[in-house]
């Protein structure tokens, strides 16, 4: 009996603390399920988004306020795809560049890393990836179209051919739109 592919589509996941995609409960969830795909090698890929700034690194001040700052990261490990795909947000075009997680490198499934964060963009569109739930909600629902719609267009360009789309959480719906456009 053959095992289903399985596309599995997330806002976050913590596959390792070196990435600074996830800020919890979610992320830990998601981050397992690719680990465990990974190990007991079941035919599994991931979708999420490359958060540029990641969710923030929180300290207390000498104010004994809480403070809550971003950096920038890098994260030379992922690979290039050579895929861009565009999105209509809020109409107007933007692209979407997938990076790709080895699986050798953190032992798990295979996960695609999608971003905005390019130069092709305009600011505001690079600025859709910085940061993970962002307050503004015009800016929560573009993300929300980065993930499904782009994320599905993604594994079509990378010959990615799942028979089941597993939708982390509501933010991923708008997968299960594309795959009735298709």
């Amino acid at each position: 009996m053959t095992q289903p592919k399985v596309a599995y589509f997330t806002m976050e996941m913590a596959i390792d603390q070196s990435l600074y995609t996830y800020s919890g409960g979610l992320g830990y969830l998601a981050g397992s399920h690719m680990l465990s795909a990974g190990r007991l090698n079941l035919p599994m890929v991931g979708v999420t988004i490359l958060w540029s700034y990641g969710y923030g690194m929180q300290s207390v001040g000498d104010d004994n306020q809480a403070h809550l700052s971003y950096e920038k990261r890098n994260y030379p490990f992922l690979e290039e795809t050579g895929v861009t795909v565009v999105v209509n947000i809020f109409g107007e075009p933007v692209k979407v560049k997938a990076l790709r997680l080895k699986p050798e490198e953190f032992d798990t499934a295979p996960v695609y890393f999608l971003t905005t964060d390019i130069p092709e963009n305009t600011p505001e569109h690079q600025k859709l990836t910085h940061v993970l739930y962002d307050s503004d909600e015009k800016v929560r629902i573009s993300q929300e179209i980065i993930l499904g719609i782009a994320g599905l267009r993604v594994l079509r360009a990378c010959s990615e051919h799942p028979d089941v789309l597993h939708i982390n959480q509501g933010q991923a719906l708008l997968a299960a739109f594309g795959l009735l456009d298709e």
